[in-house]
């Protein structure tokens, strides 16, 4: 193919143009579509709001096999909880749904408000060695603390080493959490 020295930039568009799209549609073969379908396969009832709540943006089936799990986990689970601890998920060997039965070995009182919280978002264990662990720096550690500072680590030794040297410091249970537990959004 020639192409003029006058055209080059249009050309180079219509070459990049071409790759995005076949990138597009080659690279995600799987798409925000293809969730809901998957979440109306799990959830006959579910209502399209919540199944866009669960499905927005992924470009992976995680957000719906999370979904499936925790149904399967606990059919009474309220729709909203499930969708919250699922959306945003990917594809992976260990997801919240693992993390849920894990913290339920750990601690078989846990309420299943405090066991999303702690697992919302968890693609490793690492959360559930630190709520595990936390009790043999601080024995006494409410477990709504305990949460907060172990949901969202990727590490949980870091965790409690950096919560055992707050301690050392004098600082408060909330301080400490807040200074080495992971950041969470603010709403």
């Amino acid at each position: 193919m020639h192409v003029k020295c006058t055209e080059p930039m249009k050309f180079i568009r219509g070459f990049a143009l071409a790759l995005i799209v076949t990138y597009s549609t080659t690279a995600f073969a799987y798409d925000p579509v293809d969730c809901l379908n998957d979440a109306a396969k799990v959830d006959s009832e579910i209502t399209m709001g919540l199944a866009v709540r669960l499905c927005s943006g992924t470009w992976t089936p995680g957000p719906a096999k999370c979904y499936q799990n925790v149904s399967k986990i606990d059919g009474g689970i309220p729709r909203g909880i499930a969708i919250d601890l699922c959306a945003g998920t990917v594809s992976s060997e260990y997801d919240p749904v693992d993390c849920l039965n894990d913290v339920a070995k750990v601690d078989s009182k846990i309420i299943m408000g405090l066991a999303t919280r702690l697992c919302s978002g968890a693609w490793t264990p690492e959360p559930v060695k630190c709520y595990q662990n936390i009790s043999e720096i601080d024995d006494g550690i409410p477990r709504g603390i305990a949460i907060d500072l172990c949901a969202g680590t990727v590490s949980s030794e870091k965790t409690l080493e950096c919560y055992s040297k707050a301690a050392t410091r004098k600082m408060s249970r909330g301080l400490a959490t807040t200074l080495c537990g992971a950041k969470k959004p603010v709403n």
